[in-house]
């Protein structure tokens, strides 16, 4: 499955790159889609014995009513992004890659205006707590600009595996765990066979990488998995 995924992507997708000092296009890979599956939700009910007429029956002892440990969350739209242990807290918007030139190139800081995180919205699904498939996000960052215009540049190499990430979507609020993060050069991230791999429960956030001030050719990638 995965192979098929990735037949002809490397050849007919670019990168994401633009992320340093120069304000150029950005294009990045970008998979097939498959479809969402729907979230179901399952109740039991207790059914009631009807005593025979003239009969004493003691009062029934109500059985106890199951805990969740977690509440599920259905399939949303992405509203917010937060990583708190590194302070960040952005919006994010769905693009699709088609609108972004057949990549994942997030709008640009622009006065007033930072660059902010993008759900790639035809790649991959919709987060939930029981999604089929990745949920895709996108972020610039820059090596000459400040965290105040690309906010961004804080999850580079600052957040490791076990950090938690939290995804509030329009039904409700996903805890996320990373996974692990790696640097993965350009000319590889588009025929990267574990970055677009189909893997339920997961987010895949990608960002430019920068080292020593200094953008280095390679695309920073996060891997979270719902907690």
């Amino acid at each position: 499955m995965t192979i098929q995924r990735l037949t002809g992507w490397a050849c007919a997708l670019v990168l994401l790159a633009g992320c340093q000092a120069a304000p150029g296009p950005a294009p990045s890979s970008a998979p097939a889609v498959p479809p969402s599956v729907p979230t179901v939700s399952i109740s039991d009910a207790s059914a009631t014995a009807t005593p025979s007429p003239g009969a004493t029956t003691a009062s029934p002892t109500p059985a106890p009513t199951p805990t969740a440990s977690r509440s599920a969350v259905a399939a949303g739209e992405i509203i917010k992004l937060e990583v708190p242990e590194v302070g960040f807290a952005q919006p994010v918007t769905p693009l699709s890659s088609v609108k972004m030139g057949n990549a994942i190139n997030p709008p640009l800081a622009a006065p007033g205006r930072p660059s902010v995180p993008v759900r790639v919205s035809d790649k991959g699904v919709q987060p939930s707590s029981t999604a089929n498939d990745t949920t895709y996000l996108g972020c610039h960052t820059s090596a000459k600009h400040g965290a105040d215009q690309y906010p961004c540049n804080v999850l580079i190499r600052s957040i490791k595996a076990g950090s938690t990430m939290l995804v509030t979507t329009d039904a409700g609020t996903l805890t996320y765990t990373v996974t692990k993060t790696r640097s993965i050069p350009k000319g590889q991230f588009a025929s990267d066979a574990e970055t677009w791999g189909i893997v339920g429960k997961r987010l895949v956030f990608v960002v430019c990488d920068i080292v020593d001030g200094t953008g280095n050719g390679a695309n920073w990638v996060i891997y979270a998995s719902v907690a």
